[in-house]
């Protein structure tokens, strides 16, 4: 019985050592997967500095080279460049520099910046100021590119531009061409005059802005101009800046004090302030009591209500009362200012010096004048000479002797003269005439009238072109001058 106890004792023995071994075994598995710094393997722990941020460089100055040319230099609070080096994020960016040919180009202060080194261009985020000695540019966001020595913002800009104030919508700048291009451009600013030295406040505007630098030029497109004196619309307006000459095109409409100009294509001469404006031309001389207004042209130019003389009645209906009125309306000549002058001609060529304004008309010029109840009166030449100083147009024939000048109007009034001369100023306001002959309808109770000497009714035609009248030739509904 004690050998059979024995016996079962050495096989319990062997079954706690077999389970120790297994214990063990299991043990000695778990103890050779147990990770001591499991607990610090993680996404916080490998990325301390920021997702795939490889190191971090603080109060640092930054240059970056393309080969052996520096393209771009900076200071910053922090750098944050990426593990393979390719990309950086820079905070807080002031003093930098992008260079052309290792020389400075502009000038730049940013929030922030995040620069490709593979690509050679960067972005900007948090606010942006670029400068040199011609502009200054202020955005939220904007994209450099060292590669092409390009600035490009998709943002809003507002700035200057030599010494005027711009903004647009967006804008790119070649730095190193020194060249721009804008879009929903306004620029505002003071222009001084170079014969007079008087200072101009000028404002310009655009659908799209060009900066163009050999030749140096700026360019406007769907533009508009307007200072105190003047205003200039067109499809096109160049400043060639070397040869201060301006040159406007496609539907260019101008308005002064004294006039409105459409034309074609208007080239302005600044050193000599000249204009001249060609391809079909339309001067528009305002009536009094438009001048000095300067503001965009209207659709259109319809003859007012006539401010006639106490004791006559507006023109109107059919009655042979309202025609007559109607005919001393396109005779008189007190009216004049009254009425817009409408002339046209290929080529107008404009001197604005203060004291010596003048146009020279050519090619077909012709005014007219439109007055109430549908009646006109107009005059056609060789060449025409408007005095703005003295307010006179003169209209001439092509040689001495000539009769080119034609007057007519719908009173039936036709004319033909060597030369005439038009006057608007107030209180002398005349129409005469040199080596004049024509007809002109009368109604027969004037040649009653004025057989019995009571004169010519105000009929005289256009006011004193004639200054003395030959006896009728033809008949009683019919006079012949000639003066």
């Amino acid at each position: 019985m004690l050998r059979s106890f024995r016996s079962r004792l050495g096989w319990f023995a062997l079954l706690l050592l077999v389970a120790a071994a297994y214990w063990a075994t299991g043990w000695l598995a778990d103890f050779s997967h147990y990770d001591p710094f499991a607990r610090y393997r993680t996404a916080d722990y490998l990325n301390a500095l920021g997702p795939d941020v490889g190191s971090r460089v603080e109060g640092a100055r930054v240059k970056v080279y393309s080969g052996k040319d520096l393209t771009l230099s900076f200071r910053a609070t922090r750098v944050d460049i990426r593990r393979d080096r390719a990309r950086f994020t820079v905070f807080d960016l002031n003093d930098g520099r992008v260079y052309d040919k290792a020389k400075p180009a502009l000038a730049f202060a940013a929030g922030g910046f995040v620069y490709d080194t593979v690509l050679n261009s960067g972005s900007v985020f948090g606010g942006l100021t670029a400068w040199n000695a011609d502009l200054v540019l202020r955005t939220d966001k904007a994209e450099f590119d060292t590669g092409r020595g390009e600035l490009r913002s998709g943002a809003p800009v507002t700035g200057r531009y030599e010494d005027g104030r711009i903004s647009a919508q967006s804008v790119v700048w070649a730095y190193k061409e020194k060249s721009g291009r804008a879009e929903e451009i306004l620029w505002e600013g003071s222009v001084q005059d170079q014969r007079s030295g008087q200072v101009r406040r000028l404002r310009l505007r655009g659908k799209t802005w060009e900066v163009l630098s050999n030749p140096r030029r700026q360019i406007f497109y769907e533009a508009e101009a307007v200072d105190q004196d003047q205003f200039v619309r067109a499809k096109k307006i160049t400043w060639f800046e070397e040869e201060d000459r301006i040159v406007a095109e496609g539907d260019v409409e101008y308005v002064g004090p004294e006039a409105i100009l459409q034309a074609p294509k208007v080239v302005v001469y600044r050193k000599e302030e000249r204009a001249v404006a060609t391809d079909g031309v339309r001067l528009i001389v305002k009536p009094e009591k438009e001048k000095g207004k300067v503001a965009p042209p209207p659709a259109g130019l319809p003859p007012a209500e006539p401010e006639l003389p106490p004791g006559l009645k507006q023109p109107g209906g059919g009655s042979s009362q309202g025609q007559a009125n109607q005919q001393e309306e396109a005779r008189r000549s007190d009216n004049i200012r009254k009425y817009p002058i409408v002339v046209t001609a290929d080529k107008v060529e404009y001197w604005y010096t203060e004291g010596r304004r003048r146009a020279e008309v050519t090619g077909k010029p012709k005014a007219r004048q439109d007055l109430p109840g549908g009646e006109w009166r107009e005059i056609t030449a060789v060449r025409a000479v408007y005095d703005l100083e003295a307010e006179t147009l003169t209209l001439l024939s092509g040689a001495p002797g000539a009769q080119d000048v034609r007057l007519r109007n719908s009173a039936g009034d036709d004319f033909v003269a060597e030369e005439v001369v038009v006057s608007t100023v107030e209180g002398n306001e005349t129409i005469r005439g040199k080596n004049v002959s024509g007809v002109m309808p009368i109604r027969e109770e004037e040649v009653k009238r004025q057989g019995t000497g009571g004169g010519s009714g105000g009929g005289e035609p256009f006011g004193a072109l004639t200054p003395s009248y030959g006896q009728p030739e033809k008949s009683s509904a019919l006079r012949v001058y000639r003066a």
